[in-house]
């Protein structure tokens, strides 16, 4: 299913460094999202309060803000996507970050707010009512947000997007909250025992997990955490794969945002070679980085004086 989307809607989806097919990305997954959690948060609404059960109008409504989560993931890909301006002369990728940050921030204020109100239905319980037609709903929304799961986090794995990477933990998150009132409803079916507000406050510690987690994950980049190993080593790899290089030293890699880092380093070479073709080569090393780790290159020549041997 995942894949047939990106062929609808994808152009040259392998193309995940260029700057427009991973904007395009955002719109799909921001897209899905809107769509499934508007249909999810309708229906457990519609459940909820036909049944009065304020676990299941807590869900619904931890739904609709999934809904304005996924909003918010758009608007930030399209954002994020501007090219470099005046004002941003390193573009606006880390937008991308900041809404990941805001949807965590959302998700948290939402399980605050199931917090509270799951405690207030312990303290003053009521009535209800559980048929077979909430658990082939309660199922079906479970399937759905693991399917979410999944999706966004393929493409999040795709394009390295932390945005993605917090909407599939939301998903998850959201499953298994589903399930805990799945398994509420059932003990209340079979056995009559109401243990809604409980379940109530067990959803409501899933999604404030969920939050914090998402939230330190989003912050780490904008506060300077350090840059991946694997990239640090294909940039290693790849300048040490020239003959005429003799080391590098001082790497420096700026995170502007997913797909948006700026690198400079100093590269030693020999001291013989004349200055046209140290030139051709660093050239060539800033070209094969910027195509193979979708990044901007500076290289800076460190001459090495090489000692003559005997016979020479």
């Amino acid at each position: 299913m995942t894949r047939l989307l990106v062929r609808l809607f994808i152009k040259e989806g392998d193309k995940t460094g260029d700057p427009d097919v991973r904007q395009a990305y955002g719109v799909l997954s921001g897209g899905v999202g809107i769509a499934c959690n508007l249909l999810l948060f309708l229906g457990k609404l519609v459940l909820g309060f036909v049944t009065g059960a304020i676990s299941i109008v807590a869900d619904a409504v931890n739904n609709l803000s999934d809904a304005g989560s996924s909003i918010i993931t758009l608007l930030g890909f399209k954002m994020a996507g501007k090219p470099a301006d005046h004002g941003h002369p390193y573009g606006h990728g880390r937008i991308e970050y900041l809404s990941a940050l805001f949807i965590s921030v959302a998700i948290i204020l939402m399980g605050v707010e199931l917090l509270k109100s799951s405690a207030e239905r312990i303290l003053n319980p009521a009535e209800t009512s559980v048929s077979l037609v909430v658990f082939v709903i309660l199922i079906a929304s479970i399937l759905v947000k693991l399917w979410m799961f999944l999706f966004n986090r393929k493409l999040g794995r795709r394009i390295n997007s932390s945005a993605m990477e917090a909407t599939a933990l939301d998903s998850i998150s959201d499953s298994l909250a589903t399930l805990v009132v799945l398994i509420g409803m059932a003990i209340n079916y079979f056995t009559g025992y109401d243990l809604d507000g409980y379940m109530g406050v067990i959803v409501a510690a899933f999604i404030l997990i969920t939050g914090i987690k998402s939230a330190k994950d989003s912050v780490q980049p904008l506060i300077g955490a350090p840059p991946d190993e694997g990239f640090v080593e294909k940039i290693h790899r790849i300048v040490m794969s020239h003959p005429e290089i003799k080391g590098m030293h001082e790497l420096l890699i700026h995170d502007y945002g997913p797909a948006h880092a700026d690198v400079s380093l100093h590269v030693e070479m020999s001291s013989q070679l004349d200055m046209v073709t140290a030139h051709e080569i660093i050239t060539s090393i800033e070209d094969e980085l910027k195509s193979q780790c979708h990044c901007d290159v500076t290289i800076h020549i460190d001459p090495v004086v090489e000692e003559k041997t005997k016979d020479q």
